[in-house]
């Protein structure tokens, strides 16, 4: 929900003009709620529920009275929020669970389907192209901050700085910037001219930014989970659960990009589907390898992958001119 309130507020500045001073005003009161938000969320399922049902459905409020309202394509889609997400969310806060995970769910798949039910008008919608990418880039870039912070976080507490949590630490950050990489060095270029040349705009930032960027910005927390597990007991197998989530995320930031490729130029990102594979094999692995070891192995599987990208680009199948023409043809 979280991720759907920023996602629909980020594509509303995109189109509109928001240095006027009313506009402003908004961009506050939605980071005020999104605060609150943020505060309910470790207790969200608890006891400030209402709080997070709250925020979340001022904020979608805020942003119909005075923004969707003079959009008729997007007017629908914060109806939805307004008269059906907002008041599950509310009415589940006021339940215990199982109730309230049911109607938290339902409204989660209100806000999701919404804008496909209502894409037919939203095809007219005209975008700054170059703010949109760049507000998810920055919104990657604040995930892969927040996991370096948490490769710190534990030998801060634990004041371990041992051979095995050196190596764990020195890894862990090095997998981080080669998140960075794999994301910004050739991906990030890729998505703005596909985006440039779509026919239609709506369909490539929709299919592109806003589904798409979840499994990129999921996958950067799951790492950050298993990057805060491997350094409080690095020479121990990591959890199972613990290690697929580092995996997947992992595997999040190989696959995204692969798909997008492939249903756009019909050409394959071999490096990336290799990169799949090695995360593959070393889930098989989890049940034995120390958690640093997982970790190693993360850290020179994405730095080969970048190195490949740059010094072999085309052996790599990385993005090339060529692709740009066959979006535009």
């Amino acid at each position: 929900m979280m991720y759907w309130f920023w996602v629909l507020s980020t594509i509303q500045t995109s189109f509109r003009q928001m240095s006027t001073a009313g506009n402003r005003l908004v961009i506050f009161g939605l980071t005020f709620t999104a605060l609150l938000m943020a505060l309910a969320i470790p207790a969200a399922f608890e006891e400030r529920g209402l709080l997070f049902a709250g925020a979340y459905w001022s904020g979608r409020a805020l942003v119909f009275v005075t923004l969707a309202r003079r959009t008729p394509a997007v007017r629908p889609v914060y109806a939805v929020s307004l008269l059906l997400t907002g008041p599950l969310l509310v009415a589940g806060a006021l339940l215990e669970s199982p109730y309230r995970e049911v109607l938290w769910a339902a409204a989660a798949l209100a806000e999701i389907l919404a804008p496909r039910v209502n894409h037919r008008r939203m095809r007219t919608l005209v975008y700054d192209l170059e703010h949109i990418v760049e507000r998810f880039g920055l919104l990657v870039i604040i995930a892969l901050g927040e996991t370096i912070i948490s490769t710190g976080e534990p030998l801060a507490e634990t004041m371990r700085f041992s051979l095995p949590e050196i190596i764990t630490f020195t890894a862990a950050f090095v997998l981080t910037i080669s998140l960075w990489w794999l994301y910004f060095d050739h991906s990030a270029t890729y998505l703005g001219r596909h985006l440039e040349s779509a026919p239609v705009t709506f369909e490539a930032v929709r299919g592109a930014l806003t589904y798409t960027q979840f499994w990129i910005v999921g996958g950067v927390i799951a790492v950050a989970v298993g990057v805060h597990e491997s350094l409080l007991e690095p020479l121990k197998p990591l959890p199972v659960v613990v290690g697929l989530l580092m995996l997947g995320g992992t595997t999040a930031f190989y696959a995204v990009f692969t798909h997008l490729r492939f249903t756009v130029t019909g050409r394959l990102h071999r490096s990336r589907i290799l990169g799949v594979l090695g995360c593959l094999v070393l889930a098989v692995g989890l049940p034995w390898l120390p958690a640093a070891g997982v970790m190693v192995g993360l850290a020179v599987l994405t730095v080969a992958t970048n190195v490949w990208e740059r010094l072999h680009p085309a052996s790599a199948g990385a993005p090339s001119g060529a692709d740009w023409y066959l979006d535009e043809h």
